[in-house]
């Protein structure tokens, strides 16, 4: 594995495992009905248990260890790249977003769901942004390493 694979793989894990100890340690403070979903202004438009947060921890881990075994697959390579290594690289660049977006996400919750008039609308204009710094980092590693 790549220096560049390892690096990406540790920011990752450690921003995933911030992500479950913010949790974990902010869980007791939390009441029983947290905030389940916003809309684009960053009202709280739907409350769920307490425990759900759980979920949504799972399901981003689930889904990085995913992307991660995906990565590890033998894939037929692709000889418009200029090495076997891009092809690894570029199936492990969605792995730091997710995370990312995890533990903005679980902040988010936690904040808005133990203080109602925590400003929360600046989610979305960052959910873009992050989205749009992901897809341009994303575009621009390929096209570096595109044979030319």
């Amino acid at each position: 594995m790549s220096k560049a694979n390892k690096n990406i793989l540790l920011f990752s894990a450690v921003i995933t495992i911030a992500s479950w100890l913010y949790v974990i340690f902010n869980y007791n403070a939390l009441p029983e009905k947290i905030v389940g979903h916003f809309n684009f202004n960053g009202k709280a438009t739907r409350y769920d248990a307490k425990y759900t947060i759980w979920f949504l921890q799972g399901i981003f881990t689930l889904l990085q260890y995913g992307m991660y075994w995906l990565a590890q697959q033998k894939l037929p390579y692709n000889r418009n790249l200029k090495s076997k290594t891009a092809e690894k690289t570029i199936a492990l660049f969605t792995i730091p977003y997710v995370a990312l977006v995890l533990l903005f996400l679980n902040i988010l919750i936690v904040k808005k769901s133990i203080d109602s008039s925590f400003n929360s609308s600046w989610f979305m204009p960052f959910f873009i942004g992050l989205t749009i710094l992901f897809f341009v980092s994303f575009f621009t590693f390929i096209y570096k390493n595109l044979k030319t």
